[in-house]
């Protein structure tokens, strides 16, 4: 978890945040390649009633064991919306690492709960500590195997 995570764009987020997961062995190398790789095909941004996010993931072959990461950005990066492709300022960010697919749509689903909650979404945006980023996030996901 990353509070007021500044970064200059979209690929330096991602790049901070796979390394996240790598130092923690939940990922294996290749991860943060397979991830820009992913995102150009399928664009992740999601525009919000709140605010833009952004769920990057990848194919289970570049993970070792299940996790999430998650960074706030006081400054938004740019991500295209995976509706429309537009250009979409994305100040959170939820980079998934799915060791199990027939996981992956349920935690999207419920992922999909955050989002659709501004109130919900505030709350982890406007988070002092990753501890209550992580409180918010896990009441959500109820503790789902990714």
């Amino acid at each position: 978890m990353e509070t007021n995570l500044i970064v200059n764009d979209r690929k330096e987020a991602l790049k901070h945040m796979s390394d996240l997961l790598q130092k923690r062995g939940l990922v294996k190398d290749g991860f943060f390649e397979a991830i820009i790789a992913r995102e150009k095909r399928f664009p992740t941004g999601i525009a919000t009633k709140f605010m833009g996010v952004a769920i990057p993931h990848t194919f289970e072959d570049y993970v070792n064991a299940a996790g999430i990461a998650i960074a706030v950005l006081p400054k938004p990066v740019v991500f295209k919306n995976m509706v429309t492709n537009d250009d979409l300022d994305v100040s959170i960010i939820f980079m998934l690492a799915v060791k199990d697919a027939k996981h992956q749509v349920s935690t999207l689903q419920k992922l999909g709960a955050v989002f659709q909650n501004p109130a919900t979404l505030k709350n982890v945006f406007e988070a002092n500590t990753k501890i209550e980023i992580v409180e918010i996030v896990r009441s959500i996901l109820d503790e789902e195997k990714l």
